[in-house]
């Protein structure tokens, strides 16, 4: 691997990127034609290796030296599957290796945001769970099905997948007789634009401007503004990884849906610039690990926890991401932030005096001066320099969630309005 490394880093980098950058376009330019090569394979067994192979070659490349962690981790959590509650089981023992890898990375290279180990062990702790889950409600898989599914190489950084879907791949059960790389090659567009707007256009509009002569000239208002512009631009870093992990699972048909004829079946992000309700807006970003907490957490606590799950799960959400103190400030103001859109949806019919433009504008403009803007400290990482910023901001997207979120926690206006019409109904 190392030799690799070194010929890529000498002969293949002209715009000078880190080693783990570079690696990252080399994958995300492999998994496409490897992706297509897969459904070439006629064999079930025979494409459960391929994928396996390739997504064990990826993990030691992309993973360096914690490969044997990795596969010793993922060994350890098979065995748990086939034990007495097994479920908290491998959770407990995933969430515990997932820590181990986001303490040694906090500890040992402090604010770093590099797709490597880290990031594998992310989507691997996804991937234990969601088979454990899957299993119980069937019979689960055999060792080199379950191993093959851990290292599913298209989407090794992002976007997880259940198992059931995963075996549907494998055995190609859905019918995939209209499968077309029309929308790989979408996918693939809008991954090389986000790219151009990473590399040419995001440097213009970033943190830079932070405690700048002129970021002190401005006043609140303006500063609050300006940072929502550059939440957009931001963006485009997590949108580049996005589409082309998109591509890479249009490939390999993974998100091949037979009823629309379309790879419409699993999106990583679907984000819209203008969308006005903050819980639409959020859903689609980073939209597969968002249904794996659903899917895995929310529905299974639901009956126990109740309306505290919403909670639990972002707390869950928190760990998942790491422990830099600022994720948990960030994800209980999403909480809180998504509490009011639910308050506010309640409600909607006591605003209805408002013209329909304002109304949608209003909710636009408290969608992006909210969890925008909060969310750009989640970027910044460390704890003192977070709020550093949040108080050069006069902490104005946190006011802006809690007063409304209290409003409507005291008074209830307008959250009977739904009980009320139905019991006239009857």
């Amino acid at each position: 691997m190392e030799a690799i490394d070194n010929f890529i880093m000498q002969n293949l980098n002209p715009l000078g990127f880190d080693d783990d950058k570079i690696k990252l376009v080399f994958y995300f330019y492999l998994i496409v034609p490897l992706g297509f090569t897969f459904r070439l394979i006629k064999n079930a067994t025979f494409r459960l290796l391929y994928n396996l192979a390739l997504g064990l070659f990826f993990t030691a490349w992309i993973g360096k030296g914690w490969f044997i962690f990795i596969n010793a981790v993922t060994i350890f959590i098979y065995g748990l599957t086939k034990m007495k509650n097994a479920y908290f089981l491998v959770v407990f023992a995933a969430f515990a290796a997932l820590s181990y890898v986001h303490i040694y990375r906090q500890i040992h290279d402090y604010l770093s945001c590099r797709f490597d180990f880290n990031v594998i062990q992310m989507i691997l702790t996804c991937r234990y769970v969601y088979y454990v889950v899957d299993q119980e409600n069937s019979k689960g898989g055999s060792f080199l099905q379950y191993y093959s599914f851990i290292f599913m190489f298209t989407n090794l950084i992002l976007g997880p997948v259940p198992f059931k879907d995963f075996m549907k791949l494998i055995n190609m059960e859905d019918d995939q007789a209209n499968y077309s790389p029309k929308d790989t090659f979408i996918s693939l567009g809008k991954a090389i634009i986000f790219s151009l707007g990473e590399v040419f256009i995001r440097p213009h509009i970033d943190f830079d401007w932070l405690y700048t002569e002129r970021w002190n000239n401005m006043n609140v208002f303006e500063r609050n503004l300006f940072m929502i512009v550059v939440s957009f631009g931001v963006r485009f870093r997590y949108y580049t990884a996005y589409k082309h992990t998109q591509a890479g699972m249009d490939a390999i048909g993974i998100t091949y849906n037979p009823e629309t004829r379309r790879c419409d079946k699993f999106q990583t992000a679907h984000y819209e610039m203008f969308e006005k309700n903050v819980i639409n807006n959020t859903s689609k970003w980073n939209a597969l690990v968002q249904q794996w907490l659903k899917y895995c957490f929310y529905d299974r606590l639901i009956k126990q926890f109740g309306n505290m799950t919403f909670y639990i799960v972002y707390a869950i959400s928190a760990i998942w991401h790491g422990f830099y103190l600022i994720y948990y400030l960030f994800f209980l103001t999403w909480a809180f932030i998504n509490q009011n859109m639910k308050y506010f949806y309640k409600s909607q019919r006591r605003f209805y005096f408002l013209p329909e433009w304002l109304r949608h504008f209003i909710a636009f403009f408290y969608s992006a001066a909210t969890i925008n803007v909060i969310a750009m400290a989640v970027v910044i990482l460390d704890w003192d320099n977070a709020i550093k910023f949040y108080s050069s901001l006069s902490w104005a997207p946190q006011i802006l969630t809690a007063i409304p979120f209290l409003f409507f926690y005291i008074t209830g206006y307008g959250q009977n309005y739904g009980k009320i019409k139905q019991k006239q109904k009857i």
